[in-house]
């Protein structure tokens, strides 16, 4: 604790007096009455006598010089995204095979409207051999998917060439007909070259006869709209397979 010491001087200075004050000696030993937080939240670096000392930490300092040594964020390289070339090649061809498809359905179904296909079917109909190995009432034989007659080969009157086959069915049995004819010289007539029908059951009804002098002819008109099957300028002979089947010897009808 505190002690005091009392020194008087007492100094005449005409008629002021210096009074006596008394000064606080200290003890040998100071003590404080605040209190010391040693918790290691008030020190974290964990030194209490030394506050300001920072304490080595071996696994900090580990894991101090990886990260010095990491490369900062910015300057990472970015990771690689996954290619995105087969899904281009499988858009590409998705989108191809729809359009080849949507262009060889309007194709067959341009040529199933055909006049040439509408000519056929009504020489069809009109030959009794015809008749005699499908049956009554022929008719195209259409896909039960898409409803649609599918004529297999090509149709170009510009060029001079008609290349179709088809399958018909009549009240009896089915059959596939192949019809070609050709335009020798541009303003000439189209000559029928071939024209068959094919049974399922493998019978060949040949409506053309090659021991003919002259075979039948295509009629069409100016604008290639109208197409007819001419008469034979011969006298038709039986087919192959010993029926008459050959085309009509009137006049022939455009459709």
């Amino acid at each position: 604790m505190f002690s005091s010491t009392t020194t008087t001087t007492t100094t005449a200075v005409g008629h002021l007096t210096r009074r006596a004050f008394t000064r606080p000696a200290c003890s040998a030993q100071r003590t404080s009455r605040r209190p010391i937080n040693t918790s290691s939240t008030a020190y974290p670096s964990g030194s209490v006598r030394h506050p300001t000392q920072v304490l080595p930490s071996f696994g900090d300092a580990a894991t101090r010089s990886e990260k010095s040594r990491t490369a900062p964020a910015s300057h990472r390289q970015l990771p690689e995204l996954p290619s995105r070339t087969p899904l281009y090649v499988g858009s590409f061809l998705v989108i191809a095979s729809v359009w080849a498809g949507f262009i060889y359905f309007s194709t067959n179904a341009e040529k199933a409207n055909s006049s040439i296909v509408k000519a056929v079917l009504f020489e069809l109909r009109s030959n009794p051999a015809v008749s005699d190995a499908l049956g009554d009432t022929i008719k195209p034989e259409k896909d039960d998917m898409f409803g649609q007659l599918w004529v297999d080969g090509q149709i170009n009157l510009m060029q001079g060439s008609v290349d179709v086959a088809f399958r018909v069915s009549g009240s009896e049995r089915s059959g596939k007909v192949y019809f070609t004819s050709v335009r020798r010289e541009r303003g000439s007539e189209f000559e029928i070259i071939r024209w068959k029908l094919i049974r399922d059951d493998g019978m060949i009804l040949d409506l053309v006869n090659d021991e003919a002098t002259s075979r039948p002819i295509m009629l069409t008109s100016t604008d290639h709209k109208d197409v007819a099957i001419g008469p034979l300028r011969a006298a038709p002979k039986t087919s192959t397979i010993g029926s008459s089947g050959s085309p009509r010897t009137d006049s022939g009808r455009l459709v």
